[in-house]
């Protein structure tokens, strides 16, 4: 019965992170056009999808790479953590 609705309300965190990220990213171009100013932003959704938004993408992709890979090491050592923490 519950797994319904947690699943329309994840359903709909994406959809909202998915316009909230392209409103963002349109303002920073907005003010990168207004300003010339250089402006990267880099925004990960719940499932560590990296999405940037920058001229210089080779730059930032190899630096999503990292982050993305820090976290999941993080994660899996928790996790690991967890595990041992049980079976001890």
């Amino acid at each position: 019965m519950g797994t319904g609705k947690r699943k329309e309300k994840e359903e709909q965190r994406m959809v909202t992170f998915s316009k909230r990220r392209k409103g963002l990213f349109k303002k920073a171009h907005e003010l990168h056009c207004l300003t010339g100013a250089d402006i990267a932003i880099i925004a990960f959704s719940a499932t560590l999808e990296g999405y940037e938004s920058v001229d210089d993408l080779v730059l930032v992709k190899n630096l999503v790479e990292e982050i993305r890979n820090k976290v999941l090491f993080r994660v899996l050592r928790m996790e690991e953590d967890f595990v041992g923490s049980l079976l001890a």
